[in-house]
């Protein structure tokens, strides 16, 4: 309702917009894996309750109530939270989710600027012989539409 408001930090949840990646790194078959204590928590905190998919839901929830992800829009130059942009919203999912050539400059500019903070240098809990720690994006800074339309109008 026009108020400035920025929510930032470490949010424990994946983005859809980053599920293109997500699919890349093969998250939910890695997290489905059993040889490894850290898989059943893994598969408990980033997967929907039947384990066959990544959940979403707790980002789509944010994103749905007016606030966006200020990496895509400095890397889109666009809200794609506000009523009249939710099909630019969802083109943009369903391109990142099904289109395994994309390389455009949007994408350069995600991994540029807005790469996975997840794994970081010091990780004690990935102790997984011979098995990479999956690229992922936790921390998060989600901004109001009143802010989105200042960026964008400047």
């Amino acid at each position: 309702d026009g108020k400035d408001l920025v929510i930032m930090g470490d949010f424990n949840t994946l983005s859809p917009y980053d599920s293109r990646q997500h699919h890349e790194e093969r998250i939910v078959e890695l997290f489905n894996r059993n040889d490894h204590k850290v898989f059943e928590r893994l598969r408990i905190k980033y997967l929907v309750e039947s384990f066959d998919r990544v959940d979403y839901e707790p980002m789509e929830i944010l994103l749905s109530s007016g606030m966006s992800d200020a990496c895509i829009v400095y890397c889109k130059g666009t809200s794609f939270t506000s009523f009249n942009s939710t099909f630019k919203r969802d083109e943009l999912l369903w391109s990142i989710r099904n289109d395994s050539s994309l390389s455009t400059p949007y994408e350069s500019c995600m991994k540029q600027h807005c790469a996975y903070t997840e794994p970081t240098k010091f990780n004690p809990e990935w102790d997984v012989p011979g098995v990479p720690h999956p690229r992922l994006r936790l921390d998060f800074i989600l901004i109001s539409k009143s802010i989105v339309d200042r960026w964008i109008a400047s």
